[in-house]
């Protein structure tokens, strides 16, 4: 696991797996709160190496990853190796290494190196119905879901309001949850939600003339924004995203949390595209994609003004079209594993 998303995508399959007698071993790469998740949940696992940023750094660090993961799996001896993303393209080199088989998840088309690295090692790659990408049609498994219901579909996520009180709100209160990216991953060089910390500054002040601000940020930023940090643990973030009045930002996976939620999310992005949240946005309306931060502020706007209502009616249309996607994973990982 290399990211935080990855860790809640495959916790509940983890605790599944082990109530079927199935031995699992996690392995955590470096990235953001990805550790740090993994603490606070009180999950077992062995660090592997931790991530560069900058295309040539990642190229550079690439077979080092590989070495150290190899090491680890070889004293576990699977029978199968999963990952998302640039995650399961280390593990699809191990497995082939090791000649076990293996799982790559992905639901990032615009990832091209990674998928690119990663595809022709799977045994299999798995992704949302919605991925436009291409993948060996031999080898490809699609399932009518998103990654996001592995954690948030209500089998799994009770939200608890008491979590508000982190950061001095009250259920009911209009407040507004902002994301910034790194944009260090290897799909992200060419693109970039906020030109600078100036263009930030003004947006957060614009979005707070309709609500109170909440900043999540996965790069250090200057003391001025101090006042829009979140003080919620990072554990217990989904809690705090439920009793939002909106998501806006940088971050992907977010957006595509807060729909699932029925919460609405306004995605910045100037060039980027995800299948995942072009049907969220295209079929279900819980959403929409900007290219700037003014475009946000006037979708915000109506949001509060109570145009484009109706979203827990869509949440609920999208949770009874789509899969138990953990079910999914726990069949998959037993099946592809055995045969």
């Amino acid at each position: 696991m290399g990211h935080p998303a990855h860790v809640h995508f495959f916790k509940n399959a983890v605790g599944r797996l082990g109530e079927k007698k199935v031995e699992v071993g996690l392995a955590a790469l470096g990235k953001e709160n990805t550790v740090q998740l993994l603490d606070s949940l009180g999950v077992k696992y062995s660090f592997v190496s931790g991530l560069k940023k900058g295309l040539l750094w990642k190229a550079l660090n690439l077979p080092l990853v590989d070495y150290r993961l190899l090491r680890f799996a070889w004293k576990f001896k699977p029978d199968l190796m999963a990952g998302i993303g640039g995650a399961g393209m280390y593990a699809t080199h191990v497995a082939k290494i090791l000649g076990c088989k293996s799982l790559m998840f992905t639901d990032t088309e615009e990832a091209g190196l990674i998928n690119k690295l990663g595809f022709p090692f799977a045994g299999k790659v798995c992704t949302p119905a919605c991925f436009y990408g291409k993948v060996n049609p031999k080898k490809h498994l699609s399932y009518n879901g998103f990654h996001e219901l592995a954690y948030l579909h209500p089998k799994y996520f009770k939200p608890n309001p008491k979590v508000l009180e982190y950061d001095g709100l009250k259920e009911g209160e209009i407040y507004f949850i902002v994301r910034i990216s790194s944009w260090d991953s290897s799909h992200d060089l060419n693109t970039k939600g906020f030109r600078n910390e100036k263009e930030l500054e003004v947006f957060l002040e614009k979005l707070g003339e309709y609500g109170r601000v909440l900043l999540s940020s996965e790069v250090p930023l200057s003391e001025k924004f101090r006042e829009y940090e979140i003080k919620t643990p990072i554990h217990l973030i989904h809690h705090l995203l439920y009793y939002a009045s909106a998501y806006v930002g940088e971050g992907a996976t977010m957006a595509s949390e807060a729909g699932i939620l029925g919460v609405p999310w306004v995605w910045i992005s100037r060039g980027q595209r995800r299948g995942y949240l072009e049907e969220q946005e295209n079929k279900y309306a819980l959403g929409f994609n900007v290219k700037t931060p003014e475009e946000a502020v006037e979708k915000v706007k109506r949001l509060v003004a109570g145009k484009n209502a109706g979203w827990l009616a869509k949440k609920e249309r999208l949770l009874k079209e789509k899969t138990d996607v953990t079910d999914w994973v726990v069949d998959r990982i037993i099946e592809e594993g055995k045969s």
